[in-house]
């Protein structure tokens, strides 16, 4: 649909907005109920995690080193791209050196706490927001709101586009 015509399908609305240090976890989930988006804005004195962090090769590296059953079990070759096709791509990509030209990849962490622990640990660039973190005391006339739960997997992506158009991946539920 072209924007002229979007307008005619749907109203378009406000995303919600959040201030992290001042937010409670039923005022996220009323916001989060009504729209299933809410923006969260951080206090601009203090940052959630550690910036800087990239999911690359030598994350790869690490968790295969420390899990390689783990990172074998769920790994793909998404787009071969210039990889040569007579090679083990995982081999390829542990290599010290990066492979040359375009590729990606995805791997799925899952059915092992401590390798997704170690993952998550080493790339998130963001915690979570306190009102995530602080316990929730019930009232009577407050919504009652459990904290998010995540589920015990990752599904990473990674790889490299050398050139300005999108690399094609695997037909979908393939995996």
């Amino acid at each position: 649909l072209q924007s002229t015509n979007m307008s005619k399908c749907r109203k378009a609305t406000a995303v919600p907005h959040l201030s992290a240090a001042g937010a409670t976890l039923e005022a996220f989930h009323q916001a989060f109920a009504a729209q299933q988006l809410v923006f969260v804005q951080q206090d601009a004195s203090r940052r959630f995690g550690v910036a800087g962090r990239q999911i690359g090769l030598s994350t790869l590296r690490r968790i295969f080193t420390a899990y390689p059953a783990v990172v074998r079990r769920a790994f793909s070759l998404e787009c071969r791209g210039s990889l040569p096709a007579h090679e083990d791509p995982l081999v390829q990509l542990l290599a010290a050196k990066a492979p040359e030209g375009s590729w990606y990849a995805s791997c799925v962490l899952q059915r092992h706490r401590q390798a997704l622990a170690e993952f998550l640990s080493q790339t998130l660039p963001a915690g979570a927001p306190g009102f995530l973190l602080r316990s929730t005391k019930s009232k009577a006339n407050a919504v009652k709101v459990r904290p998010p739960k995540h589920s015990n997997a990752a599904w990473v992506f990674f790889g490299r586009n050398m050139g300005g158009r999108a690399l094609r991946g695997r037909p979908e539920h393939t995996d």
